[in-house]
């Protein structure tokens, strides 16, 4: 989160959550609750079913609340993600003494693809915030506890949340500690699990139809794990090796010595080491063998993989409990100073051109009017990269193009404004169809063009006073005031 208002919000994901968190609260109390679209122009604001809406629900007050931009958006999933550092160190407290517990939240706070995705407006981190929270109540055999835990993570995200489930029984029979009676309670908690789970699902029916609720089974759920969502792929068993062999370091040698002396000593007796062992597996097992997969998928067991690699370093790191802690201490008093006191960039900006072409969209026509992206020659990203950026930036109908479609689109799309990179600007658009395009703006190797600024009118940069704030609803974003500029804005 550090500076993360100096940057634009991270697409894809980020910017299209927080368009579509702003639209689920455009009536007020009660969420709006659409169809996702089948169309091409997928990021266009016409409805969202992937996910269950609570958290985008929570987040769009939010953002209402302090304005739209890349720091209200990604707020509130953030804060998730710091409690799941918080959690962590309280289960690994719980499972064998505060040390290893801090150490464990250290390791988590520094894994890349959890800095990552911990920082965006993702829903992983509210689901693993859960899933953390239900590993807890079970090792407190509070079953009772362990079900809302549960329950309520299935309003967050996938039913993955439900992983407390097979790895307590997994941990059972791996540390011969195997009875009925934990099974009975264990089973009943999945039952209170799935009560309040369904809630979500009942109210999104009563919402928006039930057939969001089939859609959602039957296209998101079922479709992700089945039929990869119609993508052609190969279906890759060893992504979550392929995961931990790119993205897990400094930590993956540690936890490669530890896995090795767990399996040598037959450490996987001991109920703790057989839980963090079993949720692991699992979660690597189970995702890796549904269709479509991103490697933030395998959020889930980076806790638990951070237990696991402190196995063979445990008890000489208890030793230097004292000595440990103050190493924490200083870090966490210098590394935010220094954060704060020098031009540390924490958020790189990705998209420089959109920055200054979106408050100008914005500021300009109506929220109706219409934006193509010509794909090819810009620097960063892809098409659905520049859409879900535009879009939420501006709550503009977003479209893209390919150059050799491009002439078409423009006639069939008829938009207000074109965004091209590179040569594409004279090789795709031909000279007659810029013509009534006659307001151009440059920015390095990109173009913005308007069919609807009078080229006459002086350029005026006052929009870009609302640069990196977005529209809530079809207003346009107020200018911040300031005691240096009060007339001027």
């Amino acid at each position: 989160m550090g500076k993360s208002y100096e940057s634009s919000l991270q697409a894809m994901d980020s910017s299209y959550h927080a368009r579509i968190a702003l639209q689920t609260t455009a009536q007020g109390v009660r969420p709006v609750i659409p169809m996702e679209s089948q169309e091409v122009d997928r990021v266009a604001p016409v409805g969202f079913n992937d996910q269950p809406f609570t958290l985008l629900y929570l987040n769009g007050w939010v953002m209402r609340a302090l304005g739209a931009d890349a720091f209200s958006a990604r707020l509130l999933p953030t804060a998730f993600a710091v409690g799941c550092v918080a959690l962590l160190v309280w289960f690994g407290s719980l499972l064998y003494t505060p040390t290893i517990g801090l150490a464990a939240g250290f390791i988590l706070i520094l894994t890349r693809e959890f800095i990552r995705f911990g920082a965006r407006f993702q829903l992983d981190p509210a689901m693993i915030f859960f899933i953390l929270l239900s590993f807890i109540a079970w090792w407190k055999r509070k079953p009772v506890w362990t079900g809302v835990a549960v329950g309520l993570g299935l309003w967050m995200k996938t039913p993955v949340v439900l992983l407390v489930f097979p790895s307590a029984v997994m941990a059972s029979i791996l540390s011969g500690t195997w009875s009925w009676k934990e099974f009975v309670k264990l089973v009943g908690a999945g039952v209170l699990a799935l009560i309040i789970g369904s809630g979500i699902w009942i109210l999104a029916g009563n919402l928006g139809g039930w057939e969001v609720v089939s859609d959602y089974w039957r296209r998101q759920v079922l479709g992700t794990a089945l039929n990869g969502r119609g993508v052609v792929q190969a279906t890759d068993y060893w992504m979550g090796f392929e995961v931990l062999r790119r993205t897990y370091y400094p930590w993956l040698p540690l936890l490669m010595v530890s896995i090795f002396l767990i399996l040598k000593h037959q450490r996987w007796k001991d109920p703790a080491v057989a839980l963090c062992l079993s949720a692991s597996v699992i979660v690597m097992f189970v995702i890796s063998m549904i269709r479509f997969k991103y490697f933030h998928y395998y959020l889930p067991m980076y806790p638990f993989l951070a237990l696991l690699a402190l196995d063979s370093v445990r008890k000489r790191l208890s030793e230097r409990a004292v000595g440990f802690s103050k190493f924490l201490i200083a870090t966490a008093i210098v590394a935010p100073t220094l954060i704060l006191a020098f031009p540390i960039q924490l958020s790189p900006e990705m998209f420089p051109s959109l920055r200054r072409f979106n408050p100008i969209i914005q500021s300009y026509g109506k929220c109706r009017d219409k934006v193509l992206f010509v794909n090819g020659f810009q620097a960063y990203g892809g098409e659905q990269e520049y859409l879900a950026e535009v879009q939420f930036y501006t709550n503009r109908k977003v479209v893209g193009t390919l150059c050799g479609e491009a002439e078409k689109k423009v006639r069939d799309f008829n938009p207000e404004w074109i965004i091209v990179s590179g040569e594409n600007k004279d090789k795709c658009l031909s000279e007659s169809l810029r013509a009534p395009y006659s307001v151009t703006y440059q920015f390095g190797n990109q173009y913005l063009l308007s069919r609807i600024m009078d080229p006459k009118l002086v350029t005026d940069l006052t929009p870009l006073a609302r640069d990196l704030k977005a529209p809530l609803d079809c207003e346009k974003v107020t200018y911040t005031k300031s005691p240096f500029f009060k007339d001027a804005l």
